[in-house]
């Protein structure tokens, strides 16, 4: 599968992983999570894109790792966390290709909230994905 931005290489690098996928099997989305959607799930969005610069692109994403107990939520944070803390380099995890991932800057919020509209905990991990 091509990869050519951010999103994708994201969104790719969660699904390729069978630690997150034994927990959340296919309930990663990319944006607002859907409405009634079934816990353990995780979305994500982007928070901010810098201009482009000598070629190079930042692009800051919220991962947001929903389950039904504050340790849960915590856990699948941590190894989303881990995940990109390991994927620095070129970018080209197994299959991922024709996208080349610089950096990755992790920011994992210590932030556990209670989501009122449906009830569940959050653990959100910022991710700065550096590419050409």
């Amino acid at each position: 599968m091509s990869v050519e931005r951010a999103d994708q290489f994201i969104g790719n690098t969660l699904l390729s992983s069978t630690a997150i996928t034994s927990y959340v099997s296919s309930r990663i989305y990319n944006g607002s999570r859907p409405a009634d959607t079934t816990i353990p799930s995780i979305n994500f969005y982007e928070i901010v894109a810098l201009p482009k610069r000598r070629a190079v692109q930042a692009e800051t994403y919220s991962i947001n790792c929903r389950a039904s107990s504050q340790g849960f939520a915590k856990t699948l944070g941590s190894m989303v966390s881990e995940l990109f803390g390991s994927a620095s380099g070129d970018g080209t995890l197994g299959s991922i290709s024709a996208f080349s991932c610089i950096t990755n800057v992790i920011r994992e919020n210590c932030l556990e909230e209670v989501d009122l509209e449906f009830p569940c905990w959050n653990y959100s991990v910022d991710v700065q994905i550096v590419h050409l």
